[in-house]
């Protein structure tokens, strides 16, 4: 899982607040209970890929497996 953790920091907001406008819309009180953990998940995350830095250097994560001249690097 060490190799997704730079698109799980992007996708875990984005998928949570999607979760968390269905819930919103039948228990409001849920909301904020989404919210932090979506917000403490990513930030879990964000330290672990901090820890990969510190440790490994640089990581770049390619999308949809094309390489920087023709697809979406994430570094």
């Amino acid at each position: 899982m060490q190799d997704q953790l730079p698109i799980l920091i992007i996708l875990t907001p984005l998928l949570l607040a999607f979760v968390n406008a269905l819930v919103g819309w039948f228990r409001p009180s849920y909301s904020v209970f989404i919210s932090i953990f979506a917000m403490a998940l990513t930030l879990y995350f964000s330290i672990e890929t901090m820890g990969l830095v510190i440790s490994d250097g640089v990581i770049e994560y390619v999308l949809g497996g094309w390489k920087a001249p023709y697809g979406i690097e994430y570094v």
